[in-house]
């Protein structure tokens, strides 16, 4: 299984069938972004992700993304770990008009539940 972004890839080998979980943290000179989770393997879904609990379209996006599901809180980070927008609460829709095209990672979290997801989101203009 290989995860890539614009810059960077990660390859994962030689792992036993069933589901796995991995950590990335990206380490820069000024300091380390959130350690994110992704859950892959056997019975994952669409890109890998393993037991998605919420959609998120329209995905490529030119401006607008809807996220239905059970969720506390919306980060949506760029393919180099910064942070560049955070939603509280649910949002009815998610304006990404004002950000350059490009990959960014949407982490979806339910605070209640303690479940955190993360999805690739592409912006198109």
């Amino acid at each position: 299984l290989v995860a890539t972004t614009d810059q960077i890839s990660y390859r994962f080998v030689d792992f036993k069938d069933g589901a796995h979980t991995a950590g990335v943290e990206a380490v820069y000179y000024s300091g380390t972004s959130k350690m994110e989770t992704i859950r892959f393997g056997e019975d994952a879904g669409i890109d890998g992700v393993y037991g998605a609990q919420v959609k998120v379209y329209p995905n490529p996006t030119s401006g607008y993304l809807k996220v239905e599901g059970d969720y506390t809180s919306l980060t949506l980070t760029n393919a180099s770990g910064v942070t560049v927008k955070v939603f509280e609460g649910v949002q009815e829709n998610i304006d990404l008009s004002d950000l350059p095209e490009g990959i960014y990672f949407l982490t979806v979290e339910n605070a209640v539940l303690g479940t955190r997801e993360m999805q690739k989101v592409s912006i198109v203009k």
